[in-house]
Parts: C-alpha cells; structure tokens; sequence
C-alpha cells in the first residue's frame, strides 16, 4: 500500500510537473516585449517631421551587440513576438543571424537604418507614434522613406521578402504599436527586399543603390486624425519560409493636413473707414475693405471708383494697405460735388492662403466682383485751402548734441492772405494729438515743438508737447480742421523715411514758388536738408549727411516770425560794372571777386539786389532771407560751378525801411544754408 501510494504520488507530482512545463513552454510562445513608443507631439499642421536614425551613439557598438531600447528616437519603438521576443535592440551590419529587431548599418558608422531580421522564435513590429497636439483634426498624411536591404536570407525556400506598412489612429492606451485590430495597410509604404539567392546567406549593404529603394511621398487620405489622438506607423517582419530577408527603414518624413480648402473668399463689406467724417469736404477718403478670410494680392488696380450722384470727377485709389482680412483704400485726386462708391473688381488676382489658393469668388474673372459698399457724399472736392504742415522733424541732436527723440518740432504755414483762426484744430501723429488754438496772421507760421527741441533760441515753440510725449519716427502726421475734415497728411505713404540724426536737420517743403509746394506728394514737396555735409546735392554721400539730404538747415517758424510779403517787397538784382575778373563770363548783375579765405579758395561770386518796400502804409522793420535751391553742380561736374552759400556776420540792427525805401544786399551776407535762416 505505501508503495503504490509512493508510485501515484511519484506518478503525479511527475503529472503536475508536465503540466507545469507544457504551460509554461505555452506562455512563453505567446510573450510580447512591450515597446510601444511615447508619441512624437505634432504641433503644426502641414509642418513636416523627419529621421534617418543617424548619430544614435556616442560610441558605436561593436556588430552584434544588443543595446537597450532606449537609444532610439523619440517616439520610435518595436514589439517584439515569440521564445527570444526581448526588449533589446541589436547593432549589426547584416552579417548576424539571430531572430531580432536591428539598428542596421556599417560597421562602426552611426548612419543607421531601423529594422527586423525575424526568425522561427522572434517576429518584430517596429514604428513610431505621433500625437495630434495641432488643435484641428486632420484628414490626411503624407510619408516618404528608404527601403533598404542589409541581409539575403539564401535557401530553397527563401523568397523576396516584404515588411508590410500599416498605419492605425486612436485614443492613447487604448490602440498600441501591435494592436491586432485598427490598422490600415498601405502597399504603397512596405518595405521590400531586392536580392534573392537560394544558397546561403550574404549580407549586404543596404546603402548601395542596388540594395536599396527609395519611396517617394504617398499621401493617405481620408482619415480623422482628431485632436488628442495618436496615429501609429509600423513595420511588420514576419517569419517567411526559408532564410529571411534583413529590411531596414531609413530616411523618413512626414506630415499631416487638415482637409483641404476649396472654398473661395469673398467680400464681405467695404464701409467708410472708423473715424471718417460724412459728408466730406476733404481731399481724400479712406475706405475699409474686409474680406471673408485672410487674401493677399490686394493692390489699387482691384478698385474702381463710382461716381453714385452729382458731378464728381478724377476720383483714383491712390493707395492699398492692410494685410489678412481687411484693408485700407485710399481715393483722392476728386473734383466737383455729390456721391462716390468704391467698387472691387474681381480679376482672380486675390487669392487665399489656401494650398492651392483659392480666387475671390472662385475661378473666373468677374464672379468676386462687390460693389455694395458705402458711398461718401463730397461736400467740396475742392482743396481746403488755408494750411499746410510746412516743416518738421520727429527726432534731432539734442542740447548735447548726442541725439534726443524729444528734440523735435512741427511748423504750421498759413498760406492764405487772410489770418487763420485754428482754435480747435488739431495735430495727430500715431496715438499723440495736439490741439491748437489762437489766429495765424497771412503767410504766418505756428509751431509745436518737443520738451527736447533745441533751436529755441532761434524760433521758440508756440505749443510744446506735455512731458514724455515723443511722436515716433514713423509717424503719420494729419491736420485737421475744427469740424474734424482733414486739411493735411504727412507720410501718410511712408515715402519720408524715418530719420533721425545728431545733426541739426529736418524735413521742409519746397519753397522755390515763394509758398509752401503741395503737389500732395510728400517725396516731391519735401526735401530733407542737413547741415553737416559738404555737398549740396542731394544722395552725395557726406559726413554725418543723412540719406536723400540736401546741404542746408532747418528753419522752424513761430507766429512771432517774418511774413512773407512777396506782393509788398519788390527784389530786383544790380548791375555790378566791370563783371569782375577780365574774360570771365557773368551776368550783368554778378561778378567774381577774389578768394578772401580758405573757405572760398576759388574766389567768391557777388549777386547783388535792390531790395524795395513798395507798400504806402507798413514800414518793415526786420527781414528774413532763406536759400531753397542751388542749381549750380558739384566741383564733380566738368563745366558746371561748385557754388556753396557763405556764412555771414550778424545784423543786430538795420534801418527801418520806411515806405518806399530800397536798401542793397548782397548774397555773401546772407546766411549759409548750414545754419538757420537769419533776419537782417
């Protein structure tokens, strides 16, 4: 009895142990390593994410050597099936044969390629994760890689051999690297073997051309990749009859886009702009133009002007700013009285941002064309006459001379014969508005200067700006009257560069006429005059002159300044007897004197005039003289005089010039266009 006992225990515990084993041998069949990766963030839709798996190591292992997992990239992994499944990687050149997943490449080169060699006990899935972080669902992917060959399995049996590529999207821990379910192949995408022999294996290197295959981009389309979400892409090895094949992937890109936009822009409103005023009497309106999403293309020749009602002619855009959605129109150049529309006429040349972009209104000329837009009524398309913004500068050198932005001023003319009541008026330049007050006499002046201006001393301010106020150096300057219309606009084009300079200089329109030029052309009524440079012509480039400048001076003006009284003085030049040196050629009222210093070497020439007060009730008693042009050329120029204004002494005093009475000056005594102008 105890005997048999023993045998059936024995016999048992013989039974329990092959059980044991046979589950055991059955477990580890079915074992996976769990590699799935961490998902590479996606953050910009379009944005492209590449990898060649190169420069993994510092050192690079010797072949056949098993690292940890961990050395490859971000958002890379595998999942390894079968008795040797592990969660190592190894390193080789395709010349081991155990069952495993590969870093392949040459021996002791850090370029590398991610691959499998699978085998009877070992079958490998390897990829990457990317997780949609762009904040808007994408529809599709586009991939690209290198398809390489680092072992030929040789056998009877052996054959081509393929790593399937699938793709899968879903929520994170629930879709993995080796999901059975959720996967899409793409033929497209699988990596495939080009060497086959059916003797023993070789390896190969699977950077050699006849080795490897380059796949060009496939786009997927037609997914929901929403936000949150991951989309895995893998590579399948499995065992194939015969020695297998050693595939590797190399050189992947990828990107992802939201659909695809087809639908067209359009205009949704072209309103007055904020803050005009109708009806207008100014010179020129600004309309504000939106559209339904961002377009580019938008410029003046997409506009038109309508003339609604009345008598309005010569309305053109001059000008098209604005980017995205919305941009400003401006009309000028009106005569006449009554109601104007600007129009957009669509000829396919403003697009959207779309890839490809899409038309206004679509394809075909004509079919984005508006032309509901707001009307202004002109009031008086005549210009207001009466001021103009004259001279001024937004920076300057400062007391110290080192340069202050606060060193600046802007000067006033009352162009009119009448004085000018500009109570109420105001300046506005960016986010800075200065409102005046008080009368500007006929041909008067008014000037408004910063707590850092600097020629105080020769015009002081009429209204100084608060303490730290500074009007930037791009500013747009705009008058306007006290009803609000614009009387004025200074660089309202930007076609004054920005300036700014430790010497003394500004910007002061051309005054060859006697008054102020307003051609409406801020580069053809201004120039930009700077007293540092040698030269007088403009572009020359001198020290310390600004780009653009003409040799001269700034010249602000107050309401305590001279009037111009063209109509009341009568200049007439003098003839000089003896013209000067003998065989020079000069007019009657000039003559060549001889050098009288190192600053006129070549000698000086002397224009002479009779200066006449012709009015029978006002005696004058100061006069103020400025230089606005020289015609004659630089010393450069062959045949043509280098003519520069001299310095002369200062005139604390002069007789009063009482009706009629004439007195004589010459040029020379006047003062250069390098320093301000002087009253004698």
């Amino acid at each position: 009895m105890n005997l048999n006992f023993r045998k059936f225990a024995s016999a048992l515990h013989f039974g329990a142990l092959f059980v044991l084993m046979v589950g055991l041998t059955f477990l580890n069949l079915g074992r996976a390593s769990a590699q799935s990766p961490t998902p590479i963030p996606y953050n910009t839709s379009g944005s492209t994410y590449t990898q060649d798996f190169n420069n993994l190591f510092t050192t690079v292992p010797a072949n056949n050597t098993a690292v940890a997992a961990t050395v490859l990239p971000p958002g890379f992994g595998f999942v390894e099936s079968g008795t040797n499944a592990n969660t190592t990687i190894r390193v080789d050149n395709g010349s081991s044969g155990t069952g495993d997943t590969y870093l392949f490449g040459a021996t002791s080169s850090n370029e590398r390629a991610l691959g499998a060699y699978a085998s009877g006990s070992l079958t490998s899935i390897f990829g990457a994760a990317f997780v949609n972080t762009s904040g808007t669902t994408l529809t599709s992917f586009t991939l690209s890689c290198t398809s390489e060959q680092w072992k030929d399995g040789g056998s009877t049996a052996a054959v081509l051999n393929i790593s399937p590529f699938s793709y899968g999207i879903g929520n994170a821990g629930v879709l993995t690297l080796n999901s059975a379910t959720g996967f899409t192949n793409v033929t497209g995408l699988d990596l495939k073997a080009k060497v086959n022999n059916t003797s023993a294996d070789v390896t190969l290197d699977g950077n050699l051309a006849a080795n490897r295959t380059v796949i060009a981009p496939v786009t997927v389309s037609g997914i929901s990749w929403a936000p949150n979400q991951v989309l895995f892409i893998r590579w399948s090895d499995p065992n194939d009859p015969g020695n297998d094949d050693g595939l590797g992937v190399d050189d992947i890109s990828f990107s992802a886009s939201p659909p695809s936009d087809t639908t067209p822009p359009t205009v949704t409103s072209i309103t007055r702009a904020a803050g005009s005023t109708n009806p207008s009497s100014a010179t020129s309106v600004d309309y504000t133009v939106t559209f339904s999403e961002a377009v580019t293309g938008v410029d003046t020749t997409d506009f038109t002007v309508t003339t609604t009602t009345g008598s309005i002619t010569g309305a053109t855009v001059s000008a098209v700013t604005g980017s995205g959605t919305s941009y400003n129109v401006i009309v000028n150049g009106y005569t006449g009285t009554g109601t104007i529309r600007l129009d957009l006429i669509d000829d396919d040349s403003i697009k959207d941002v779309a890839t490809p972009p899409n038309p206004l209104g679509g394809t075909g000329a004509g079919n984005g064309t508006f032309t509901g837009g707001e009307t202004f009524t002109i009031a008086s398309a005549s210009p207001i006459t009466g001021a103009l913004l004259s001279e001024f500068r937004l920076s300057g050198p400062g007391s110290a001379g080192t340069g202050d932005s606060t060193d600046e001023f802007i000067e006033l003319a009352n162009t009119i014969n009448a004085s000018l009541n500009v109570t109420g008026w105001t300046i506005t330049a960016d986010v800075t508005t200065v409102t005046l007050s008080g009368n500007i006499p006929a041909y008067g002046h008014y000037l408004i200067a910063g707590t850092g201006y600097s020629l105080g001393t020769y015009a002081g301010a009429n209204l100084t700006l608060s303490a730290g106020t500074d009007i930037p150096l791009n500013a747009t300057l705009v008058l306007k009257n006290a009803d609000g219309v614009m009387v004025d606009k200074v660089n309202g084009n930007g076609a004054l560069v920005p300036t700014s300079s430790t010497t003394q200089y500004s910007y002061v329109r051309r005054l060859e006429s006697g008054l102020p030029a307003d051609t409406d052309t801020d580069s053809s009524d201004f120039n930009l005059v700077d007293i540092s440079s040698t030269s007088s012509t403009v572009d020359v480039s001198g020290v310390g002159l600004l780009t653009g400048a003409r040799l001269g001076a700034p010249g602000p003006q107050n309401l305590a300044s001279p009037i111009q009284r063209n109509t009341s003085i009568a200049i007439t030049p003098i003839s000089i007897p003896g013209n000067g040196l003998a065989g020079t050629a000069v007019t009657p009222e000039a003559r060549y004197v001889s050098k009288n210093s190192t600053i006129d070497p070549k000698g000086r020439l002397s224009l002479r005039y009779n200066i006449k007060n012709k009015s029978t009730t006002t005696t004058v008693t100061s006069m103020r003289f400025r230089i606005v042009a020289i015609t004659a050329g630089t010393s450069s120029t062959a045949g043509v005089a280098d003519i520069r204004a001299i310095s002369s002494g200062e005139f604390a005093t002069m007789p009063a010039m009482a009706p009629p009475f004439c007195k004589r000056r010459s040029l020379w005594c006047w003062r250069s266009p390098r320093y301000p102008p002087k009253r004698l």
